[in-house]
């Protein structure tokens, strides 16, 4: 499966030769783990700029140059997470077959990327309700978006989108309280093959849909 990827540029004090974009890119990118690392170990509102460039071993200049506050490089961490996630279920829709199969697909690519980055999958899922309004509207927005491609996959199967992204709702949303509880408890590893059993409790055996 794939994952998220950071440049591997290892960078001195000094004059290195390489470009400011890609150092940029580099600092940045290190800010971003280091503060799903304190966030995952301290809770969010335990997490100050000061811990987070402690962490990553940038300068607090460096730091304000890139975001405005906590909040900010909270607010980017997420969404690169988010929509890497979102990625990955599109993906997984793409791979074809019944309805079922697609859904199983893209619950075990989310809930592989709670077994493979689990401090970033704790920073979005248990404490992004902690990081103020904006957060909880971008989470609100991430929902939706898994719900309506949850949706597109069991269309077929329902009389009706509204009743399709009902049950995606209840779907996706049962999902997410399953990964809340193992991040909480710290305990990720095997999650992924719950992926077949949660679909076979939710969508099995197939529904008839009458006049298809």
């Amino acid at each position: 499966m794939e994952t998220r990827k950071r440049p591997s540029i290892k960078l001195t004090g000094g004059p290195h030769g390489i470009p400011r974009a890609v150092v940029h890119e580099v600092q940045r990118g290190r800010l971003l783990d280091a503060l799903a690392e304190v966030i995952a170990e301290e809770g969010y509102l335990d997490t100050t700029v000061h811990k987070i460039l402690k962490r990553a071993g940038i300068s607090r200049r460096t730091f304000y140059e890139i975001f405005t506050d906590n909040e900010d490089c909270f607010l980017a961490a997420y969404q690169e997470a988010a929509d890497h996630v979102i990625v990955l279920v599109q993906r997984a829709c793409r791979l074809g077959g019944a309805p079922n199969i697609r859904i199983e697909n893209s619950l075990r690519a989310i809930l592989e990327f709670a077994e493979r980055e689990p401090q970033v999958a704790r920073m979005c899922i248990v404490e992004v309700m902690a990081a103020g309004e904006e957060a909880r509207k971008r989470r609100a927005k991430t929902m939706e978006q898994l719900t309506g491609l949850v949706a597109d996959a069991l269309e077929e199967r329902c009389e009706s989108r509204a009743e399709a992204l009902m049950r995606a709702r209840v779907l996706t949303g049962g999902v997410h309280e399953m990964v809340y509880d193992s991040l909480a408890r710290g305990e990720v590893e095997g999650i992924s093959g719950l992926a077949e059993e949660v679909v076979t409790s939710h969508l099995s055996p197939p529904e008839v849909v009458h006049g298809r």
